[in-house]
This record gives C-alpha cells, structure tokens and sequence, in this order.
C-alpha cells in the first residue's frame, strides 16, 4: 500500500465537515466585525475631518486628529494578522547541512519521495526526545506553499533503531501528503489568525501606547479604542473556543491519518514500537538532565548526555507501576494527539507490517560520538554555563553516579517491593517498642506492594474526576473501572474512589505497625535494639527537618508570589513584603538552618554547607533605593531549593538505612 492508497476515514471527512462549518461561521462573524470597523473608521475619518476644517482652534484639530486615529486604530486591529509573520524559535536547534551527514539526508529524501512530500528546507538536531516538522506561518500561508523544516533530537534517535526512526519520520511528513491533510494545515492557520487577534497584541499594544503618549488628547481615544478593541475579543473568545475545540477533534484525526501514511511507508510495527519507548525515552534524558544540574554544584559537567540515557534506558522498567492501576479514563476534547494506546491499537489493526530494520540509528551519522558531545555541550551552553574551573565527567563515571543515586533510594529486596516508592507511616516510639512479643512478620507479597501504586493513582483519579465535575475538563462522558458513566456522576464515583484509598492507606499504615514490631521482637532476640531505636530516631528527626523546611520555604514563597505577578507593586507595599521577609522569616529560616546543621545534616554536601554558612553569616537588604536586591533573593532562591533537596535525599538514605538494619534481622531469622 502506498500513502495515496490511504483511505481517508469516515471519522476524518466527519471531522472536516464540521470544522469547516465551524470557520464558515466564523468567517461570517469575521467578515461583520471588519465592516462595522470600515464603517466606523469611515464615519470617524469623515467626522474628524469635518471637525478640523470648520473649527479653526487647536482642540478642535487635536480632537480631529484623535477621532481620525480611532477608527484607524480599530481597522488596523481587525486586519494587523495580514503583516504578523509566527516564527519558529530556532534557538534549541542546531542545523546540519548534507556534507555533513550524508546518509541522514539520503534517508530524509528517500522517506520525503515515498511519502509525496517537497524535501524541507531546513533539516535540524535538538539535543532531547523528540521528532517535527514547522515552518514560519503567516495569513498568506494559506495561498502561497510554505516550505517545511524537520527537526530530530538526538535522545529520540538513541532511543530507537532505524526502521522506527524512519517510521517516526515519515509520520511527520505523513500530515503533507495529501489534499485531506493540506486541509487540516489551512485550519491550523485560520486557527492561528484567531488567536493573533485575541492573544499576540504586544505589538499592537505598544503602537497604541506611543500614539497616546504623544498627547493627551489622543490618549482619551485611546481608552476609547482600548474599549472597542475589547467588545471585539469578546466576541473573538468565544469563536475561538468554538473554533479550536473542533480543531483539536481534527487534528486528533489527522494524527491517525499520519500515522496510516507512515505505516504504508515504513511497517505499523516500526512505528507502535517507535511510540512506545518515547516515554521512557523522555524519562530517562530527564533523569541524566536531573542528575547533571545537581552534580553542576560539585563543579562537575556531563560529557555525553546520550550514553547516560542509553544506560538508563536499559536499566529501567518500561512504565510507572502506578499507571496500571489508573481506573478513570476520559477522551480530551481539547487534546491535540490522541493517547499512544489509541494509535498503536490502531496501527496494528492496519497490519501493514514490514521487516523491522534493527541497526543502530547513530549509523546514520558521520560521527555519532562527536555529534553526542557537541550536543552536550549545546545544552550547557544554551543554559549560559561557565565550564571555567568546571571537570568534565566521562559515561563511565556518569553511569556509576546515576546507579548510585538509584541505589541510594532503592530498599532491600527482601521486602519485597513494599517499602518502595513511598516513607513510613507516622509512628511513635510507644507505639511498636512494647513487649508484648510478635513472632510472626506481616504478609510481604504483591498485593501490599501494590497498596502504594494504588493510593497513588486514585488520588490521580479523584482530581481527574473533580476537574471532570467542575467542567474544567470538557468531557461529557468518562469511564471507570471499564463503565462509561456521565460527568455527572463525577462527584459520586470519586467519593467511592477516596473510600477505597483510605481503606488502602489504613491497610499500609497497620503494615507498618505490624512490621516494626516483628522487627523490634527480632532485635530483643538478638540484641540489636539500641541499633534499630538510633536508626529509628534519626529517620524521624530528618522527616521533622524536612516537614519544617518545606513549610518554612512555602511560606517565603507565598510572600515572594506578589512580586513576581505584580509589575506595578508600589513601593509601599515591596516594602511591607520586603520588612516582613527580613524581620520575621529569614530569622526563622535561619535559626531552623542552625539547628539542622548542629544535628549534622549537612555535612554530606560541602557546597549546600558553605552556601548555607554564608547564607547565615549575612545580612542582606532585600529591597534598596526602592529596587529589588536580585542578588539577594537569588541566594535565598539557592539555599531553599538546594537544602530542600538535600533535605529529601537524606530522608530516603534514612529510611533506607533503617530498613537495611531490619532486612538483616528478617534474614538471620530466616537463616535459623
């Protein structure tokens, strides 16, 4: 099958109709607006004109002038989408060229000529997971061809092999090739024109404030055009939402289209695989990303971002155990791409399957190791890095510090995955140190795993189902459980759902109980007690710390919240703040500081302790000469996400410490 062969579905002509009724009806409304804004304009230039030609005085000019600018001013916000030209921003990218990479350009211009597409003009590497086409757009690209840029991230291209970067690749030019697809780029720009009228004013806007500053008398119509401007967004708003939501069905149809033009090309098979190790992909590159920014403090760089993702990926389970348990499930009307389980059921409905091609995409460069590490550094770089005085670190010594940061928060195996993924209840020492003996340890198998995975996705579900209730999700209908039910039975369905988690945590929180007290009678047989109780008492002062920092943080950034969102905060009330953070919560934050360094949860990081030193020895004036103190609010900044995190990781190397203690009990008690 060839993608001309594709069959347009029924669901997508459908989808088609209705859109194009929809921008009908815009049109219409459109087509109105932009007269009664001539007639206006017309009206204001006649009465301007006659204003200053019979009143011979200077207001009488100036209000001439000004009413003349009104009508001007509405015509010109009715048809500025005409001149606004929507560029791409290209900074994230890198391109290559063919001498470069010549295999890579042989396989674009081989998969552009199978898929009826014009070869892009412009082929791009990002250095994460990802693969698209775009181009800069503007009215006049609904009449003139514009021509498309491809871009490939390099954490897509190791993640998958070349058969399914070719399947990813085609399905991008998949929304090209046919006359039903161009369709769906037409709608795409009439959609954007709406949206510049109603949100991309920054231009417009300073335009209006220069014409207004130039005089009193034209700022009074200013606010006159301001007005006008804004009963025509309203009507604007609500054609848009009514536009875009049958926008977002099309293109949801245009993806499966897409998709059925790739698998005619390059195998379904090739490209549900290729969909189904985006996510971990994407998991994984975070995670090297994650780990690169902490080691950034120690004055270490990442040399290759690409083989720590590929290490990963091959050390990782291919999805979140929580997932599975997920029970509601909804279509987003609002949603661009349906979910990957929809299209790859699809896909492999198609069954147009060809032979997968496992070789290595990297065979598609010229110099795979090379290009790894430039695109490292095009991170760091775009980031404003210094690498003055910084070490590089090899894939080597990242894997090893990646696996140690796994195995820090990973808890022994004999219990079995249930203490995983979560912290000890809440305990008292009175509640589990008894004598009251306890020979029997409490059943560890899958189903109390499980309980964690479950709470987690029902909480999940419950604001799922509330933002269904509230209509903050537009979905008339959803499931649960495998039964559709109407969204007004979200309130009922997630009552039953928060019933059932808290029988779930009550059922965890005994497990503990249970446990620690199996655990402490194993400790009296043999003389461990002092051991388990210091370990105990240790897990719990750093969860104290940490529940205080992160209430001690909140606090400061609720006060902080203003001065961000607020550009015109007067002086008065930054100063109110300002007081308020000096006198009351940095002294707070200090003496809490004080005391978590005295208890020694410092010491494991040099940098986050001498950061914290200075930040205790200072003094510093957050607002000076009536201006923020940037440096300042940059340091405390610092010191609240870095203690916070370091905070964290020592609570989990806590909780893991303790059960490792306990794990040697259970497993002496097994051995006798």
């Amino acid at each position: 099958m060839t993608p001309a062969q594709v069959a347009v579905s029924t669901s997508f002509r459908r989808e088609v109709i209705r859109v194009a009724v929809r921008i009908f009806l815009f049109a219409v409304v459109y087509c109105i607006m932009v007269c009664l804004g001539i007639a206006l304009a017309a009206a204001c230039v006649w009465g301007g004109v006659v204003i200053v030609s019979r009143i011979h005085h200077l207001l009488a000019v100036m209000a001439g002038l000004g009413l003349m600018g009104l009508g001007v001013m509405v015509c010109i916000f009715l048809l500025k989408f005409l001149f606004t030209v929507n560029r791409s921003d290209r900074s994230g990218y890198r391109e290559v060229t063919a001498a470069e990479e010549p295999a890579l350009f042989d396989m674009v211009r081989t998969i552009a000529r199978q898929t009826g597409t014009g070869f892009p003009k412009h082929i791009y590497l990002s250095p994460d997971v990802n693969a698209s086409v775009f181009y800069d757009s503007s009215f006049w690209s609904l009449f003139l061809p514009a021509r498309k840029n491809l871009v490939i991230g390099l954490g897509l291209v190791n993640a998958v092999n070349k058969g399914e970067l070719r399947a990813v690749i085609a399905h991008e030019f998949g929304h090209f090739s046919q006359r039903s697809m161009r369709l769906g780029s037409f709608v795409y720009q009439v959609n954007r024109v709406i949206y510049n009228m109603l949100y991309d004013n920054d231009g417009y806007a300073n335009f209006l404030k220069g014409w207004a500053d130039i005089s009193s008398y034209f700022a009074f119509f200013a606010t006159i055009t301001v007005r006008v401007v804004q009963a025509i967004q309203w009507v604007l708003r609500a054609m848009y939402g009514y536009v875009n939501k049958g926008y977002m069905r099309l293109s949801r149809e245009m993806e499966f289209h897409a998709d059925a033009v790739a698998a005619a090309v390059c195998g379904g098979n090739n490209l549900a695989s290729a969909l189904e190790k985006l996510s971990l992909a994407g998991a994984c590159y975070d995670e090297v990303l994650s780990g690169s920014n902490r080691w950034l403090k120690e004055g270490l760089l990442t040399r290759n971002f690409y083989g720590a993702q590929g290490y990963l990926m091959g050390n990782t389970p291919a999805e979140e155990v929580h997932d599975r348990y997920r029970r509601v499930r909804y279509k987003d009307q609002w949603a661009s791409h349906p979910a990957t389980e929809e299209r790859t059921a699809q896909l492999r409905a198609l069954a147009a399957n060809v032979t997968p091609d496992t070789a290595s995409s990297w065979a598609l460069f010229s110099k795979p190791g090379q290009l790894q590490e430039q695109l490292t550094r095009f991170v760091y770089e775009q980031a404003d890095i210094d690498w003055q005085g910084k070490e590089w670190l090899d894939t080597d010594q990242v894997n090893r510090r990646l696996e140690a940061d796994r195995w820090s928060v990973r808890m022994p195996a004999v219990f079995n995955g249930c203490f995983d993924h979560r912290f000890l209840s809440t305990l008292t020492e009175s509640q589990w140190m008894t004598d009251i003996p306890v020979t029997e340890a409490p059943a560890m198998d899958d189903r109390q795993a499980s309980l964690v995975h479950k709470i987690r996705a029902a909480i999940d579900d419950q604001a799922i189902l509330g933002a269904i209730a509230r209509q903050e999700i537009d979905a008339e209908y959803f499931e649960f459980a495998g039964i559709r039910y109407h969204h007004s039975d979200a309130d009922e369905i997630a009552k039953r759902i928060k019933v059932e988690a808290e029988g779930w945590q009550h059922a965890m929180e005994r497990f503990d109980l249970l446990f620690m007290q199996y655990t402490w009678w194993l400790a009296m047989q043999s003389d461990h007690t002092v051991e388990l109780r210091q370990r105990f008492r240790r897990l719990c002062q750093v969860s104290d710390f940490s529940r205080a920092f992160a209430e001690a943080a909140n606090n400061i950034h609720s006060l902080l919240a203003p001065m961000r969102e607020a550009g015109d905060l007067s002086v008065e009330k930054a100063g109110e703040l300002t007081g308020h953070l000096e006198n009351v919560l940095v002294p707070a934050l200090k003496k809490l500081l004080s005391a978590i360094g005295e208890a020694g949860w410092l010491a494991g990081n040099e940098a986050v302790r001498a950061e914290v030193n200075a930040f205790l020895a200072a003094d510093p004036v957050y607002l000076f000469n009536d201006s923020f103190n940037s440096d300042a609010f940059g340091k405390l900044a610092d010191v609240l996400d870095n203690v916070q995190e370091l905070l964290e990781r020592s609570r989990v190397l806590a909780f893991r410490n303790m059960l490792e203690t306990q794990a040697e009990l259970v497993n002496s008690q097994a051995r006798a």
